[in-house]
């Protein structure tokens, strides 16, 4: 069988600028360290990093992209799993500082919406979504909304992955 995508949506950090200027000026999430050395003092101002971990599409977009910046992935080219690795306990160790430091127990239970509601109204200082997180932000609160900046996907030691949000159909 051979998948087509009917659609390919880029799945951008969305950030609060205004935000992360107060924990430092001129830093921008750039990197998973970045978030991870940031996510403490944005709690610390009630304006927590929002990643979903939750049994969702969007965390599963996050995920996949954290394991591939840190050079984990599900299985190999020959289709066996490989994701026992030393690069996804890596993975894992970092998602889990960045929710031990600067997260809330909330991300636990987020759904498909959780993130742009989280970031629209102010809530999250940086989420991880598709387009709709910023244009949910400009319909709900326009001056909120110029705050908030796009960045690609986190660089980790290995790569700067982002996955992409398909749709598509077996032939």
């Amino acid at each position: 069988y051979f998948g087509f995508a009917e659609y390919w949506v880029p799945n951008p950090v969305h950030y609060r600028v205004d935000l992360w200027d107060q924990v430092e000026p001129g830093l921008a999430p750039a990197t998973w360290d970045d978030v991870l050395r940031a996510a403490p003092r944005l709690k610390a101002l009630g304006r927590p990093v929002g990643i979903a971990l939750s049994p969702d599409d969007d965390s599963s977009f996050s995920l996949f992209s954290l394991m591939a910046a840190f050079g984990s992935q599900l299985q190999d080219e020959q289709g066996g799993v490989t994701i026992n690795s030393p690069a996804t306990v890596e993975a894992v160790k970092m998602v889990a500082a960045i929710y031990r430091t600067g997260m809330s127990e909330e991300v636990f239970h987020w759904d498909s919406s959780s993130n742009n509601r989280a970031l629209a109204t102010g809530q999250s200082s940086l989420v991880l979504n598709t387009i709709s997180a910023i244009r949910g932000a400009e319909d709900q609160d326009r001056n909120l909304a110029a705050s908030v900046r796009l960045a690609p996907a986190l660089a980790g030691p290995h790569a700067r992955h982002e996955p992409a949000v398909q749709m598509a159909n077996q032939l």
